[in-house]
């Protein structure tokens, strides 16, 4: 169905992959951001997911692959390597402290775009991405290599946010304020527990990005990072 969207400017289909993946196709042109479509195994060599991916990542042709940060449900090496093989004109858009890490994954620096909070990039005509600053666990500025973004994707008329990973905090509204009645916002909602029980980098929780809506009146809000 993705596949059928008209080219017609206004028109935007998208598809949730799980985690926070997400699959988005406009004006003839696919984008990806921070598919996870490969297996998860624990050190006894079982699988840590709760379902089969919905894609196998060789069968996606991607135009514009969009990681938030390294963190393996984002940056998913199989992933990416997959996209990559099988989309020799993809480019890879990761926040510039993360470009190394993509090339050693063995994608080529032509095929990479670093980007910076604050920096907005012309991918094709109709298509922009501005990178916005994301706690996880600290904003990060620039005297320091940006390891954590969010990105405000423009698809023609439409305005979509992915925040990535990250907490609510008041930079992440300030910086967010400009889009104010976004068509789509896709925060996480799995909160802060993990960082006590398993030791991981929390994130915001249902209230938290609830509040997040209400605070730039997006239009539409898709709950992400709690099911896989």
């Amino acid at each position: 169905k993705l596949n059928q969207t008209p080219n017609v400017a206004g028109v935007v289909r998208y598809a949730w992959l799980g985690q926070c993946g997400y699959v988005f196709r406009y004006m003839g042109k696919t984008v990806l951001i921070d598919p996870m479509l490969n297996d998860c195994l624990d050190s006894e060599g079982n699988s840590c997911r709760y379902y089969q991916s919905p894609i196998d990542a060789a069968d996606i042709a991607c135009d514009f692959y969009f990681a938030t940060h390294a963190h393996i449900d984002h940056l998913a090496p199989e992933t990416a390597q997959k996209i990559y093989i099988m989309n020799s004109n993809c480019k890879f858009i990761v926040p510039s402290g993360v470009v190394e890490i993509a090339r050693g994954l063995g994608i080529q620096s032509e095929s990479i775009i670093g980007i910076k909070p604050g920096e907005t990039i012309t991918l094709s005509e109709g298509i922009t991405v501005t990178a916005v600053s994301t706690a996880h666990p600290n904003h990060v500025y620039e005297d320091k290599p940006e390891m954590s973004v969010g990105y405000v994707l423009k698809l023609g008329s439409k305005t979509i946010i992915h925040t990535g990973d990250g907490y609510l905090t008041d930079e992440l509204v300030d910086q967010l304020k400009e889009y104010k009645g976004a068509d789509l916002l896709l925060p996480p909602i799995n909160g802060r527990e993990c960082e006590v029980t398993k030791g991981f980098i929390g994130n915001m929780d249902a209230k938290e990005a609830a509040e997040l809506a209400i605070r730039i009146d997006a239009k539409l809000v898709i709950p992400t990072h709690f099911d896989m």
